[in-house]
């Protein structure tokens, strides 16, 4: 298997990419596209299966583009993870942590909203990039094929008059779901209380809320987390505390000066001071909360960082997936860095600019994101010493 979740094949010496393939099938293939340098191919018949084929959950699998693996079984998957890390940073052994679910592990999740003569209509896109997936259902958040008929029904009588766009987040809490409404150009005329939820939020490009959830909360290593319904929260809650678990002891007990770069709603940022820690965190968004022991900035890292002044003993990277700019990279002098990245790509390509630098000194998975190619990465590096002369 390789990232993006297609196995990979020979055909006459020609490497072939065949979407839904899996570890040892046995198949009759159809070539859809020819490249310079590859093929793509689509199973025609399934002669043998793999021994880690399994029947997808989801009815919706292969039309929508949000899970790509879900017919491997799940011990596949994570080797398949393992695989995708160990060859984009030539590492060997990776150790790769299972999500304690398998199943029903997100706690949002989010749709496109479109609107035709009788309404606003609900889904995922699919896998041509334009087509609307309505579900019935989605394992990987939620079973409940009542809620999300209620939820379809319901929106038909939300006013679109003047709305291009939409898209609509749902989030999980213990007692039902929160809706958070984004709408482009401009909010509707009249909101609408859905009585499938416990709570509404509409926003504009604006920023602009009607009424309803300002903000959630979430209880994560004993820190109560709030953040905006609209920023970044990361998904499977219980596999994330597990990842900021080690992150913290990777980092040590002994007080020392660290940067936490793109901290996010500030999790590590928290954790770390409450060890003693003196933590400096940069964020572009203002959704942190003050911690003991730790200061916060608001702006790109890339602005921010060269005004600093200082090196700090120990450098938190968590960058969008584009990875790091080429304007930070020079700036990380650190004796030890870390680094948190959900693409394995770029988390390649910035390791390599950084190689004259730092080794590699560990590097574990997480599996955040069960039944997609998506696999969240680890790193340590220590500085190397430059010996004088």
């Amino acid at each position: 298997m390789v990232f993006g979740g297609r196995a990979l094949t020979r055909i006459d010496g020609c490497v072939t990419f065949v979407p839904f393939g899996a570890p040892g099938d046995h198949v009759e293939l159809t070539i859809t596209q020819k490249k310079k340098n590859y093929q793509i191919a689509q199973i025609k018949k399934i002669l043998q299966e793999g021994p880690g084929r399994r029947t997808p959950r989801c009815p919706h699998f292969k039309v929508c583009a949000g899970c790509q693996l879900q017919h491997l079984d799940y011990s596949t998957q994570l080797e398949s993870k393992k695989g995708f890390i160990e060859e984009a940073l030539h590492v060997n052994h990776v150790n790769i942590h299972a999500s304690p679910q398998e199943w029903s592990y997100r706690s949002h999740i989010r749709f496109n909203l479109q609107k035709d003569a009788i309404g606003f209509r609900m889904g995922f896109i699919g896998h041509d990039n334009h087509s609307l997936i309505e579900p019935s259902i989605c394992p990987i958040f939620s079973e409940d094929s009542v809620f999300f008929s209620t939820l379809k029904q319901e929106l038909l009588t939300l006013p679109n008059e003047g709305i291009r766009s939409a898209s609509l987040r749902l989030f999980k809490k213990k007692k039902g779901m929160v809706l958070a409404f984004s709408f482009f150009p401009k909010l509707p005329k009249k909101t609408f209380l859905f009585p499938c939820s416990i709570g509404t939020a509409y926003k504009s490009p604006a920023g602009e809320k009607y009424f309803g959830e300002t903000s959630l909360s979430q209880k994560i290593l004993g820190l109560d987390v709030s953040f905006s319904p609209y920023g970044f929260m990361q998904n499977n809650l219980p596999l994330s505390a597990k990842l900021y678990q080690t992150l913290v002891n990777w980092v040590g007990d002994v007080p020392q000066k660290i940067f936490d770069l793109y901290c996010g709603v500030g999790i590590t940022t928290a954790l770390l001071s409450q060890r003693g820690h003196d933590v400096l965190g940069i964020e572009l968004n203002r959704s942190l909360s003050p911690c003991e022991n730790a200061q916060i900035r608001y702006g790109s890292v890339e602005k921010i960082l060269p005004k600093i002044g200082r090196t700090p003993d120990v450098t938190l990277v968590n960058p969008p997936r584009t990875g790091l700019s080429k304007e930070v990279l020079p700036l990380l002098n650190s004796s030890r860095l870390l680094y948190v990245s959900c693409m394995p790509s770029t988390l390649a390509r910035d390791l390599q600019r950084l190689a004259s630098r730092y080794r590699i000194k560990r590097v574990e998975g997480f599996d955040l994101f069960p039944q997609t190619t998506h696999v969240e990465s680890l790193v340590l590096l220590e500085h190397i010493e430059q010996k004088k002369l």
